[in-house]
Formats: structure tokens, sequence, C-alpha cells
């Protein structure tokens, strides 16, 4: 034969990609690539028969058997890799945790007397008009606040013990939030919309904490519209999940960031403007819930947190409220 086996299987390619389907087409793009193994199959077959149904049937076959394999081999290494990413995270998680729990004590003796005594320095400064003096106190009572939050957030995120859970309608710990941070939303001049389903959305969680996430998520939409813009907040609940959703028109977030969103200390802000520890310790709380937070972004083209809880199916509901 004066043609290749080369030849011969870019011709076949040929002919077979017209009988693939897209997804298959492109993993046949790779099977070129391993010629030696194919041409132990079709060699004889080439040469004997080039246009023999039968022949041609087995290639195709085997062409998709190969391509399904090769598909199958790379999703198990992404899959294979995400398990450890997921290890490596949670080992740091871990870590973060314990030594949370190693300093709160020593730290809480330290920050508490601070800001006590800031308190009080600012309180006999102000009632003396000693205007440098008070406002020297309330820059140190602002940072032993914000030190003071930062350890109340590491505790959280270390806590190991079982929580006491209650069934809670989201839809109003949400809507308290929005009220909650109203004065802040008209500051920035955003304007937020809410969008609930008529379907009741009760799930089993510490109240305290899901509206610590809640704040959380809309503090981060707000710092993202410095110059105002939209906030959207919908609800919408199935016999499974409860579904939130918080989407903002802000700067967005550039793509290398998405993955150390919820890492610890990680944060886009100026310096000394955040711990880096709000949606750290909000994947925590939602993960404690059995939940899931994701988030969707690019940059300048807003962000939405998607957060999904797990429906409480011992809750019923009537126009009275909630009952067992």
């Amino acid at each position: 034969m004066t043609n290749s086996i080369e030849q011969q299987l870019k011709v076949l390619a040929l002919s077979l990609n017209e009988r693939l389907s897209p997804s298959e087409s492109d993993a046949f793009a790779e099977v070129l690539q391993m010629q030696s193994e194919l041409q132990s199959v079709l060699h004889l077959a080439l040469l004997d028969s080039p246009t023999d149904k039968f022949a041609h049937a087995q290639a195709l076959e085997y062409a998709r058997d190969l391509a399904k394999t090769m598909r199958e081999q790379k999703e198990s290494k992404r899959r294979l890799e995400l398990t450890w990413q997921q290890l490596i995270r949670a080992e740091k998680l871990a870590s973060v945790g314990q030594i949370a729990a190693a300093v709160a004590h020593e730290l809480g003796n330290i920050v508490s007397p601070l800001l006590m005594y800031a308190n009080l320095i600012h309180q006999e400064a102000s009632a003396k008009k000693d205007e440098s003096v008070a406002e020297f106190a309330l820059q140190i009572t602002e940072i032993a606040q914000r030190a003071s939050d930062m350890l109340r957030q590491l505790v959280d995120a270390a806590r190991n013990e079982p929580d006491m859970m209650l069934s809670v309608d989201v839809q109003q710990i949400m809507h308290n939030v929005l009220s909650l941070l109203n004065p802040q939303l008209r500051r920035q001049q955003i304007v937020a919309s809410e969008h609930y389903s008529v379907t009741p959305a009760p799930v089993r969680a510490r109240p305290d904490q899901l509206e610590q996430v809640f704040i959380n998520v809309v503090l981060n939409a707000i710092d993202a519209m410095p110059d105002g813009g939209q906030l959207t907040v919908s609800i919408e609940a199935d016999s499974n999940f409860v579904t939130v959703q918080v989407m903002d028109t802000g700067v967005g977030i550039p793509v290398e960031n998405i993955a150390h969103l919820f890492e610890p200390f990680f944060t886009t802000k100026a310096r000394g403007a955040g711990t880096g520890l709000g949606l750290f310790v909000s994947h925590q709380i939602i993960d404690r819930h059995g939940g899931a937070i994701e988030v969707d972004s690019e940059q300048n083209g807003g962000t939405t947190f998607v957060i999904k809880l797990p429906r409480d199916e011992e809750v019923y509901y009537n126009d009275k409220g909630f009952y067992h």
C-alpha cells in the first residue's frame, strides 16, 4: 500500500468525524496522538479492505470507546484535584481552629481591658472638652473593637460543640438584616429589592448565626458598590432546599481571587478596613448547618452569592405560622 498508516488514519478520522458528536470529535482529536494504539487494531483491516463496512464500524466503536475512556480519565483527574484542594483547605481550617482555641483566652485578657479603659478615657476627655484626647481615645476604641470582633469570629470558627438548632424562617431573618442595614444602604445610595417565594422557607438553624452570615454577605455587597447600585435578594424554597441569592451591581471580583474568598484572613479591602474573616466564618457556619455557599462574579460585572440550606422537613405551615 502506497499510503502510510498515518495517512490512512487521517483519512479514517475525517470519515468518522462526520458521524461523531462534537464532544466525541474533540476527544477523538487527541486519539490521533495515540496512533500506535489505534494502528494495532486497524492495521490488518485497513490493508485488507479499507472500505469494508464491518471494519469501519469496528473502528468507529473503538474510537468512541477510546474517547469515552479519555473523557472519564479527565473527569477522574479533575475530581482528584478538587478532592486534594478540599483536603488542603480542611487542614488549613483545622489549623486556624486550633490556633484560635489556644490564643482566645489570652487575647481576651488583653483586648477587653484595653477597650474598657479607652471608653473611660473617651468619656472623661469628652466631659472636659479635650477634643484631641477624646479623638485619640475614640481611635483606640475603634481599633480595640476591631480586634474584639476578630477574636469573636475566630472563636466562632473554632467551635466544635453541637449547636441548639431551632426552626426559623429564612425570609424573616433576611428581612430583619436588610432593615438593620437600611441606613447604610440609603447612605450609599443603594436600592435594595426583596423577592421571596410564596412557599414557606423554614430551616433548622441558629438564628443568630444565620443572621451573622446574611450581614456578612450584604456588607460585602455594600462595600462593592461605593458609588451606589442595586442590591437584589431572592429566596426560593422547594421540598428539599431553601436557596438564598444576594446579587449586587458592584465592582465584581477578579477571577484569581474567587478561589480564595473563603480562606481565613483573605481580603481585597484596604489595610485596616477588613479582617478577612467574615466570609471564612460564614462558610464555617453554613457548613455546620449542612448547607453550601458559593459565589459567581466577574470584574466590573457584579457578584452573586448563593446560599443553599436544607429545608426543615418536620415543620409545616399555616396562616398562623410554623408548627410541627
